[in-house]
């Protein structure tokens, strides 16, 4: 019986050592990185479809992702529906056993990745993007409206409250955007207060890190006027002080400028080390050094009576996903066109609300970890009962393989701005561009607009970024 036991462990320590991996997802990931640093989105695109770590079917997830968003940078936007379609409808999938079960015996990273929340609602937003460059703003509508719905469903599954993120002000601005699309200037008029209202909630001066965008300001003013809301119109003219005559929209064509700026935060591993006090009825309680995270693990009934094989250890490292910053670049942009200045404002602050959103799901996560933990080492102490050296080294393989999960969609921005600038009808317009970063100018760009519609869209991607703020 001995011998049988000691060969099962070896088995499963050696499955773990396999499984085992120091490395975090941006390190794997570091040369599609350097292709989109040097604006090389093919070879970005070259380097998702030839990875093996992101060919593996827990990756699927996260390969559709970045294959969706490096089409997007090339303008392919019909092959970025595809992929973004695709991650969207694998993330509606419920969890398989096979996936318990990876999370229990070994760590949540060698599970399928199921994507943040955040990600779920930003994959509506370029979807929304490609279709107004398709000429297809029904569509584009459907995707934006879907943003605020599917906040709607992960809030309905939220254990814990005080879930900060439930709407995105965004999604609001985009609708506008596409009713004006449509000449629907009542409903945009109602998206932009939306948005306003969202910005302003609680006596507040922002939004999830983002403050009232002065072009939104100016947007819902002339929403209200072409709608025929004079009385609205008046009243924000007021609340904003902006005389209707200073920002009124007299344009015959007009382009918005949205600037996606810097990459958003990566996941970098983090360890703590939770001591174990001891409850009763099974139930057992680890907190941290500083008392301010309690940690309550309750057995199953049938695991209850095993309570006294964990009187041989008192503390446990758990280790967790963190977000770091990974600076921008460039830190101001400037526009030149007919002799005026456009500089765009800030509307999203992805860096923020990944942070908020990781941060809103860590006791949960922290619950989750630390039962895994327990439950592995009560199989230790049922191995260590057979072989004693068996059961040390499964406690040793359980050390290697503790890891967070670092896995997360790497090609979003930090940061999403826009403003709105006139054009010149049925001809070619030069839009000159100043990008300068904190030690001053560092980029200048000319792009030309033909003015073919009355409202037109661009997207303009600055990629470069500092080092992350990595602790090695």
């Amino acid at each position: 019986m001995d011998i049988f036991y000691m060969r099962k462990a070896f088995y499963i320590i050696g499955l773990l050592f396999l499984l085992a991996s120091c490395r975090s997802y941006y390190d794997v990931v570091q040369s599609y990185h350097q292709h989109l640093d040097q604006n090389d989105f093919k070879g970005a695109e070259n380097q998702l479809k030839k990875s093996r770590f992101l060919k593996k079917k827990r990756n699927q997830i996260l390969l559709c992702l970045e294959l969706g968003k490096t089409m997007h940078l090339q303008a392919d936007y019909d092959s970025s529906n595809y992929y973004l379609n695709k991650a969207d409808l694998l993330m509606d999938e419920k969890t398989v056993v096979g996936d318990v079960s990876a999370s229990v015996l070994v760590n949540e990273a060698m599970t399928r990745y199921k994507g943040e929340d955040f990600e779920r609602v930003l994959i509506h937003y370029y979807k929304a993007l490609n279709y107004l460059y398709l000429n297809q703003p029904d569509e584009a509508l459907v995707e934006a409206k879907r943003i605020n719905l599917r906040l709607n469903e992960l809030s309905d599954k939220q254990i814990f409250s005080g879930r900060r993120y439930k709407s995105d002000a965004l999604a609001q601005i985009l609708m506008g955007w596409v009713y004006e699309k449509q000449n629907n200037y009542n409903d945009a008029f109602i998206a932009y207060r939306n948005a306003i209202e969202l910005y302003t909630k609680n006596d507040s001066t922002e939004y999830m890190g983002a403050a009232i965008p002065e072009q939104l300001k100016i947007d819902l003013i002339n929403a209200a006027d072409k709608s025929g809301f004079y009385p609205e119109r008046d009243e924000y003219c007021r609340r904003f002080n902006m005389p209707f005559e200073s920002v009124r929209d007299t344009s015959r064509s007009s382009l918005v400028f949205i600037w996606e700026n810097g990459l958003a935060p990566i996941k970098q591993q983090e360890d703590i080390f939770l001591f174990l006090v001891k409850g009763a009825g099974g139930v057992l309680t680890f907190t941290d050094k500083s008392g301010t995270i309690n940690i309550p693990v309750i057995l199953p009934d049938d695991k209850k009576d095993q309570a006294s094989k964990l009187s041989d250890f008192n503390t446990i490292r758990v280790s967790f996903p963190k977000y770091v910053d990974v600076p921008v670049y460039y830190t101001n942009l400037r526009i030149t066109h007919d002799s005026s200045t456009y500089v765009p404002q800030l509307a999203e602050n992805v860096a923020y609300i990944a942070r908020v959103n990781l941060k809103e799901r860590f006791l949960k996560e922290m619950t989750y970890t630390t039962s895994r933990i327990v439950l592995r080492k009560l199989a230790e102490a049922e191995i260590k009962k057979q072989n004693e050296l068996a059961g040390a080294l499964f406690d040793v393989a359980g050390l290697v393989v503790e890891k967070a999960d670092t896995r997360n969609w790497q090609s979003l921005p930090s940061q999403i701005s826009y403003t709105r600038i006139p054009l010149t009808p049925n001809s070619t317009n030069t839009l000159n561009l100043q990008l300068n970063s904190m030690n001053g100018p560092s980029k200048t760009d000319a792009i030309r607009v033909d003015a073919k519609s009355r409202l037109q869209f661009l997207d303009y991607h600055t990629l470069q970024h500092l080092p992350p703020l990595i602790v090695r």
